[in-house]
């Protein structure tokens, strides 16, 4: 069962982009919490990133309108900056 959002949908919040540069090595335990906003609603969600695997792309829902989000992580080739692409799984 899916949560059903109780807010109007952002419809010009398709794609948010977030470039961070972690701090220290990169290690088989990377795990970095990432702040972003949701493409949907645009309220501020807490993903955690597993940067140990590499470019990865995925699906996770929204910790608050509960839509489904399409996550693309990748790492620059120098291995010491990544990069998030979240958006909506329509687009």
């Amino acid at each position: 069962m899916r949560c059903q959002p109780w807010f109007r949908q952002i419809d010009d919040a398709a794609t948010l982009r977030v470039t961070h540069k972690p701090q220290g090595v990169f290690t088989v335990q990377a795990l970095e919490e990432a702040n972003l906003a949701c493409p949907h609603c645009g309220e501020p969600i807490t993903l955690l990133l597993d940067l140990s695997g590499g470019a990865q792309s995925y699906t996770e829902d929204c910790q608050v309108c509960c839509q489904p989000i399409h996550v693309s992580v990748w790492i620059d080739e120098q291995g010491d900056d990544y990069h998030v692409d979240l958006r909506r799984e329509q687009d």
